[in-house]
């Protein structure tokens, strides 16, 4: 493979199954407004960056699939037409960064394909997994509106349950899949440093957590999957690591947390409690939120360390999240404190039935509290719904003087529409610099 570019470098080199190549180069360009170019085997692509003291934009999506994706099969009709609309609205006003916010594939088929063969995970080896994997990620970022989005704007990358297995930590492996599940782990984490991260995978941490800056903005990227279990969501040296992350960014006037499962979810505890009742539970799908009983204790410390900061330092914080098929904005509050929750699920993922949508949304107006912090949802349309039941991404313009803005992208009944949008406190801005 031949790339150019000025100035370029080679960053690093891994051989893949069935005789691919796997390539990293490294890029540098000036920090200010530009349109840059770079060449694959001659075909040109490019991408923008902001000048110091521009408004940072952010294409914000997660979600891109379903478990029933085969490879062996046509993705289904108008799958990726919203990924046609981002790149249509960063043709007119560019982007300079797409943060994927979890589930960028959907690996379960690799289970499932086991069982049609009548094998097990825990016979085949390292090697064969990784294969599962890699051709997983390239039958989807091959499709056209994918790759051109992946090419054309940088991008940042945290993984959830489905670029895993589905429920992954939440729903612990038994019998012969139990067997199975460390190499399983091991072959998704070297499949997503290298295609999510852009790195080998013995450069990086055994949690995949990340944080950049860029300018005045602060980007934080938690790993909720490597470390969960069902009693718990992150290990305790992943909030001292939060902590020591946000006192490095402590100069960043806007913060953005970017978490898989929403911290500012729906309320799933009395779900829990009427299916204990049942005898039916747990879920994994319930257990993955913060506000399952099991994990509300560990929520409140990670808010309480968001809260300090945005306290101690006078930034503005908020979170990006996916993971519940549906868009919502909430606001997490601890007395006159507010941090803006932003979800945005999915960008490729079936809506859920929208009567059941419905009930939902009805259910969750009202709120929670746990620990002294309250999450209100708002209305995120024009008749008062607190969900989005439809698939869709979101738009972030994050000036380094003024109000940060959201913008949902979504469709209602086939068509696309502004759905919502909500400023926030406002910022200072400070001497820009990018890490």
């Amino acid at each position: 493979m031949r790339l150019t570019a000025e100035p370029i470098a080679p960053g690093a080199h891994r051989r893949l199954p069935d005789g691919l190549h796997w390539h990293r180069y490294d890029i540098s360009v000036p920090f200010e407004r530009a349109r840059h170019a770079y060449y694959v085997e001659g075909v040109p692509y490019h991408f923008w960056t902001p000048a110091p003291g521009d408004a940072l934009r952010v294409a914000y999506a997660s979600c891109n699939g379903d478990s029933h994706e085969r490879r062996d099969r046509a993705p289904r009709l108008n799958r990726n037409r919203l990924w046609t609309q981002i790149l249509r609205l960063h043709a007119h006003s560019p982007y300079h960064l797409m943060v994927h916010g979890g589930d960028q594939i959907y690996a379960d088929r690799i289970w499932h394909a086991a069982r049609e063969r009548r094998s097990a995970i825990y016979r085949e080896r390292p090697w064969q997994l990784l294969r599962h994997y890699v051709r997983r990620y390239l039958w989807l970022w091959r499709q056209p509106e994918i790759a051109t989005v992946l090419s054309s704007i940088p991008c940042v990358m945290t993984w959830d349950d489905h670029d895993i297995h589905d429920g992954w930590g939440s729903k612990p492996p038994r019998g012969a899949t139990a067997r199975g599940a460390d190499s399983l782990f091991e072959a998704a984490r070297t499949a997503c440093a290298l295609f999510q991260h852009a790195e080998l995978p013995e450069n990086l941490p055994q949690a995949l957590h990340w944080r950049k800056r860029i300018g005045h903005t602060a980007l934080i990227g938690l790993d909720l999957r490597s470390e969960r279990t069902p009693e718990s969501v992150i290990a305790d040296r992943t909030l001292a690591w939060l902590v020591n992350a946000l006192a490095d960014l402590r100069r960043c006037t806007q913060v953005l947390i970017v978490a898989s499962t929403p911290l500012g979810g729906l309320n799933v505890a009395p779900v829990e409690r009427l299916l204990d009742l049942c005898g039916l539970g747990p879920f994994s799908d319930l257990r993955d939120q913060w506000s399952s009983r099991m994990h509300r204790d560990q929520w409140v410390q990670v808010m309480e360390i968001l809260f300090d900061h945005a306290r101690a330092t006078g930034a503005w914080v908020g979170i990006l999240s996916g993971e519940i098929h549906h868009g919502a904005h909430t606001v997490l509050a601890r007395g006159a404190q507010e941090i803006h929750q932003y979800i945005s699920s999915g960008i490729a993922h079936r809506p859920l039935w929208l009567p059941l949508s419905r009930i939902l949304d009805r259910c969750s107006r009202n709120g929670w509290s746990h620990g002294g912090i309250i999450v209100r949802p708002l209305p995120i349309d024009t008749f008062g719904h607190t969900l989005l039941p439809s698939e869709n991404w979101l738009s972030l313009e994050v000036p380094a003087d003024s109000l940060p803005f959201t913008h949902w992208q979504g469709e209602t009944l086939g068509a696309s529409r502004r759905v919502a949008e909500s400023t926030t406190s406002a910022c200072s801005p400070i001497q820009p610099s990018v890490s």
